[in-house]
């Protein structure tokens, strides 16, 4: 009798503990990207929710903290080509996500002329846990029929890294780098034969860099460029000191010669370069 009445209380328990269980649905993210749309302008304007039940971490706000590679990010492609990748901390009151049903707008400098295609993915780089993964992208065909919006090419930085190491000695290379431009803009830039088209700087001040000639880039073209910098032979200390990490930055249109769609994305990520081990 004892056991029948034990188990029949361990039945009910597990019947009330699994119902309580079932009313309460698991608490998740889930970002949205709930619009595209543009501006009167013709900018790409994209609308993210927070349409979950549970806030994203606010950590991912504190830049102290936060290892840039587990950031979740914005991108933004434009007729299959990718426009845009933004940290979605960089978006202006992105911390309205942190709480459900926050929302944020976000326009973008991606101008459409004419008709495109653009696709929006929020968390692109799957960083969050998220209730509803299908609903981080949208894609929409824009148009934007303004006669008096001028076509023109829009040059990118797509890739900037290292290529491989040279010499630490005076008239030689010590770095090469390697840098891919596209045009995704809907006019072919103009070929100038005797200025730098792109340009790999030390953001320090001290002027150690170089730039290269780009011959003209079509819509949709990709352009790599491997760009030699020399021994720095008027601060040789600047490349010798185990302290110092140089801040390289690759600059495409650093003098501003090619009329663009969108003068502001014409800059690369900062990429961190320690000399002292070949420069002894």
């Amino acid at each position: 009798m004892k056991r029948l009445v034990s188990s029949f209380i361990a039945i009910l328990l597990i019947s009330t503990l699994s119902s309580r269980l079932e009313a309460r649905p698991l608490r998740m993210i889930d970002l949205k990207v709930s619009n595209i749309s543009l501006t009167p302008d013709c900018r790409v304007k994209i609308e993210i929710e927070n349409v979950g039940n549970r806030k994203v971490p606010p950590f991912f706000w504190n830049q102290n903290v936060l290892n840039p590679r587990i950031t979740p990010k914005v991108t933004i492609r434009k007729n299959n080509h990718l426009a845009k990748r933004v940290k979605l901390i960089d978006i202006p009151n992105s911390r309205n996500l942190i709480f459900p049903n926050g929302k944020v707008v976000y326009t973008t400098d991606i101008i459409v002329r004419n008709r495109a295609v653009i696709k929006a993915v929020v968390d692109s780089n799957n960083i969050l846990l998220e209730s509803n993964e299908a609903n981080n992208k949208k894609i929409r065909v824009l148009r934007c029929d303004r006669c008096s919006i001028e076509r023109k090419p829009d040059l990118v930085i797509r890739d900037f890294k290292i290529d491989r190491w040279g010499v630490c000695e005076p008239n030689r290379v010590v770095i090469y780098f390697k840098v891919k431009v596209e045009n995704i803009g809907d006019r072919p830039t103009p070929f100038i034969p005797d200025k730098a088209l792109v340009q790999v700087m030390d953001k320090d001040g001290s002027n150690w860099g170089n730039g290269e000639i780009i011959p003209r880039i079509y819509p949709g073209q990709v352009k790599t460029v491997i760009i030699p910098v020399y021994y720095l032979k008027s601060n040789p200390e600047h490349l010798r000191s185990s302290n110092l990490t140089h801040r390289f930055r690759a600059i495409v249109d650093p003098l501003h010669l090619v009329d663009e769609e969108n003068e502001r994305n014409n800059k690369s990520h900062i990429l961190r370069v320690r000399t002292s081990h070949i420069c002894q």
